[in-house]
């Protein structure tokens, strides 16, 4: 692995925890006020410099979403912790969905603008495979047109990681909330139903995006 790849690494590295940082300073401040939440970054950011793990992708560019989401469940999780304790899970949880949520509608927005043409469905189909990168899903796309698309995914290997940290329930705000909130900002006239998630416990996610006209 070369010099300028360790460099590109962190520069990704550094612009991911950069980020949930201050997603989650905002969502913390929106709710607890700036002296709270500043106080809980600070002890997250501590625990995260102290003992995190990021070792299965050190010097590994360019970061896939999978590996991403890695890095990031890393970092939140100290968020996650510090909240609970502070103000109690429920209150957790929520402030961890609303930043992952208006953090996921940002990256809809910002994927959309790197987008030639008009958003849809048949441009998100297209670039569907990131999120799959590297075997991190296992999928069968059963229907795909100008107004619907269609498709299972029958192994997650975010689940397993997710699970392997034993993050199951935090898997679920971190990553499952994304994809609805994804589609509000990248095609705000399509809407996603789904019933079931391997991260809930099913035995696949079935997912059905809807233009809604």
């Amino acid at each position: 692995m070369g010099m300028g790849s360790d460099r590109n690494y962190l520069s990704e590295k550094s612009r991911i925890e950069s980020n949930i940082t201050r997603v989650f300073a905002q969502a913390m401040a929106d709710e607890l006020g700036e002296e709270a939440a500043k106080e809980i970054a600070r002890r997250a950011q501590a625990c995260h410099a102290a003992l995190s793990d990021s070792s299965p992708f050190e010097g590994k560019a360019p970061i896939t979403i999978f590996a991403q989401r890695r890095l990031e469940i890393d970092l939140i999780k100290f968020f996650h912790r510090g909240l609970s304790e502070k103000h109690g899970a429920e209150t957790a949880n929520r402030i961890v969905a609303r930043a992952i949520i208006q953090d996921a509608r940002e990256a809809g927005r910002q994927k959309a603008a790197s987008t030639q043409g008009p958003t849809n469905l048949l441009t998100f189909a297209k670039i569907l495979p990131q999120w799959a990168s590297g075997g991190a899903l296992e999928m069968s796309v059963r229907e795909s047109t100008e107004t619907k698309l269609s498709y299972v995914v029958t192994r997650c290997r975010y689940a397993d990681m997710y699970r392997d940290m034993g993050l199951s329930s935090l898997g679920y705000l971190v990553s499952c909330e994304r994809d609805s909130a994804f589609m509000e900002g990248y095609a705000p006239n399509v809407t996603l139903k789904r019933e079931k998630t391997i991260m809930a416990g099913s035995d696949c996610c079935d997912f059905l995006y809807k233009l809604v006209k």
